[in-house]
C-alpha cells in the first residue's frame, strides 16, 4: 500500500511539520516584483489584467514535501477585487465588519483574485513545509476556474504545486469529468506549478509524471443526482489515466479502488479527536491511502449541528490525527511484512483490548513494532 500523508482543512490550514528550525531559505527580505492583478466586475466578466508592483513575502522555509497538501478555496471576492462581496456574506452578515466564522483571517476578508493574498498564503505554506494545494474547482469558466492562474503563479514562486479538487457542480457526470480533465490539462498543463507525481498505482502503472485530481462527493454524479456505485466512474477514470492523470475518490471503502479503477482514496475531514483510519486496511495492494487531518472543526455559525464541533486544544487535536495510522503487529502477509516500519510524529501506541503502552518523543521517528516489541528505528 502506498502511503500519501496529507494535511487538509476546510479552508486554509498551515501547520508546522518539522522539528526545530530550518536553515533552508532563499530570501530574507520582501522582494518587489511585477505581477498581474485582475479586478473582477462579476464572476465571469473581468477587466483586463493591469501590471502592478506589489511587495511579496520572502521565500523561506524547508523544501516543500510533495506528499503534504492542503485543500484550498478560491471562493472569495471583495468590492475592490471582484466588484462585490462573494461568499463572505452568505449568512446575511456584513462582511465589512463580520464573517460567519469563529475566526477572522489575518489578511482580513480577502479576494481570491488578489495576487498578494495568494502569495502570502503560499509563503505561509512554504514555511510549514507543505508541498502544495488542492484547489476547489467548480467547472470551466467559473469564478474558481478564473482564479487558477493567480494560484498557479503564486505557487510557482514559492516552490509549491497545484492539484485540483473537482466539486459536484450541477451537471457533473462521468463523461463531463473526462472533458473537465482534458480542459484543465490543455489550459494549465504547461504551467510548471501543476502538481505532477510519478507514483504508480494498482490501475495506473505508467511511471510518467501525472497530474492529480481529487473527486469530492464521488458517491454522486453531482449535487442533485442520486447515489452511484464505483463502477459508474470506471470508464472515465481509465480515460483520465490515458490522458496522463491520477484520480482519487473521497470514499473510505477499499472496494472503490477496483470498482472504479481509482488510484487511491481520501477522507475529506476527521470529526473525531483520535480517528483510527481503520478504512486504510480495506485498500488493496498498490492503492493509495490519502488520510486527511484537521486542526479542529467549528461550523456552528453556518448552520452545522453543535455535535460536529471539534476543539483545537492548542494544537493537540491536529498532532494526534497527523500521527494516527493504524497497523497490525504481525507479518502474516507479504504487504504486512513490507510495511513493518512506519513514520510517526511524537508518539506511537501499542495496544490490545483495554490496555497498552505509548511511547512519546519530541520529533518524528520511524517505529518498528512486531508482536509485543516496540522500538524507534
Amino acid at each position: 500500500m502506498r502511503l500519501l500523508r496529507r494535511l487538509v482543512a476546510a479552508g486554509l490550514l498551515v501547520g508546522s511539520l518539522g522539528c526545530g528550525s530550518s536553515d533552508t531559505t532563499t530570501s530574507t527580505t520582501p522582494t518587489k516584483v511585477a505581477v498581474t492583478t485582475t479586478k473582477a466586475t462579476s464572476t465571469t466578466a473581468r477587466r483586463a489584467p493591469e501590471p502592478t508592483t506589489i511587495p511579496l513575502p520572502p521565500v523561506n522555509g524547508p523544501d516543500p514535501s510533495p506528499r503534504v497538501l492542503v485543500f484550498y478555496y478560491p471562493w472569495y471576492a471583495t468590492d475592490e477585487f471582484g466588484g462585490h462581496w462573494q461568499h463572505w456574506g452568505d449568512m446575511g452578515n456584513d462582511p465589512a465588519v463580520d464573517i460567519p466564522s469563529d475566526y477572522y483571517p489575518l489578511l482580513g476578508a480577502y479576494s481570491s483574485y488578489d495576487p498578494a493574498v495568494a502569495a502570502q498564503h503560499m509563503a505561509w505554506l512554504r514555511e510549514a513545509g507543505v508541498g502544495g494545494v488542492v484547489t476547489s474547482w467548480w467547472g470551466k469558466g467559473t469564478y474558481e476556474d478564473s482564479a487558477v492562474p493567480v494560484i498557479l503563479d503564486a505557487a510557482e514562486r514559492y516552490g509549491l504545486q497545484v492539484a485540483f479538487h473537482v466539486e459536484p457542480y450541477e451537471g457533473r457526470s462521468s463523461s463531463r469529468l473526462v472533458a473537465d480533465v482534458e480542459y484543465i490539462l490543455d489550459t494549465y498543463g504547461a504551467h510548471p506549478a501543476l502538481y505532477r507525481t510519478t507514483e504508480t498505482s494498482r490501475w495506473n502503472d505508467d511511471p510518467s509524471p501525472k497530474a492529480l485530481f481529487f473527486i469530492w462527493n464521488s458517491g454522486h454524479a453531482d449535487n442533485t443526482s442520486g447515489a452511484v456505485e464505483a463502477s459508474y466512474w470506471q470508464s472515465a477514470v481509465d480515460a483520465i489515466h490515458d490522458l496522463g492523470a491520477g484520480v482519487i475518490a473521497d470514499i473510505p471503502d477499499g472496494t472503490w479502488i477496483d470498482g472504479g479503477h481509482f488510484d487511491g482514496l481520501y477522507n475529506y475531514a476527521t470529526l473525531e479527536t483520535a480517528p483510527e483510519f481503520a478504512w486504510a486496511r480495506t485498500i488493496p495492494p498498490d492503492g493509495w491511502f490519502v488520510p486527511s487531518v484537521i486542526p479542529g472543526f467549528s461550523a456552528v455559525r453556518i448552520g452545522y449541528d453543535p455535535s460536529t464541533f471539534v476543539p483545537r486544544d492548542a494544537g493537540t487535536t491536529y498532532e494526534i490525527q497527523w500521527g494516527s495510522v493504524q497497523r497490525p503487529t504481525h507479518r502474516n502477509t507479504s504487504w504486512d511484512w513490507a510495511r513493518f516500519e512506519t513514520v510517526a510524529q511524537k508518539w506511537v501506541d501499542l495496544s490490545e483490548g483495554n490496555y497498552g503502552v505509548s511511547l512519546l518523543n519530541d520529533c518524528k521517528y520511524g517505529h518498528d513494532i512486531q508482536s509485543n516489541v516496540l522500538r524507534i528505528s
